[in-house]
């Protein structure tokens, strides 16, 4: 199953994939169907720059997430949580696989949306992940650090680029 997507500030997964599973979305969660696998997504949104989404599941076929980048800057960043665990396969911009951390129990990507990006979740594998989306600004205003270090000011630029990921 693949599900791409240009990645944009409006852009709504849990409603695309519910459209390519064919099943409904109930008070934002999202049920993975018996003949697909078991498990679900839920959504929850705090205002239009501040949101989550939570995968719990494990489908019975290879899913593929394709990210185009996006067509216009905007300051949305997206910052994955992810139980390592799980073999996954990530691409970025064509320039080929980046190795899954294996360092400890957890990683977190934090990016931009100029970016493309190929995420390979296998069949059969209990897929557990968290992404937050926020703008640089709501995140800027949540943090409220006086004396940020060059990598927090990065993340907290407008309509920056940048990729991190440990």
């Amino acid at each position: 199953m693949i599900l791409r997507f240009t990645a944009s500030s409006d852009f709504d997964f849990i409603t695309q994939f519910a459209e390519i599973i064919n099943t409904p979305i109930r008070e934002n969660l999202l049920e993975i169907p018996k003949n697909l696998g078991e498990g679900f997504v839920r959504r929850i949104t705090f205002d239009n720059d501040f949101r989550l989404l939570m995968h719990h599941y494990t489908l019975k076929e290879d899913f593929i997430i394709q990210r185009d980048p996006a067509v216009e800057k905007n300051d949305l960043l997206s910052i994955f949580f992810y139980n390592n665990e799980q073999s996954l396969e990530m691409k970025y911009n064509e320039v080929g696989y980046v190795p899954f951390s294996q360092s400890s129990n957890s990683a977190v990507q934090v990016t931009t949306n100029d970016f493309s990006s190929t995420i390979r979740f296998p069949a059969n594998t209990p897929t557990q992940y968290m992404v937050v989306g926020i703008t640089a600004s709501k995140l800027k205003t949540l943090l409220s650090i006086e004396n940020a270090n060059s990598t927090i000011k990065t993340i907290t630029t407008e309509k920056a680029s940048f990729l991190f990921f440990e």
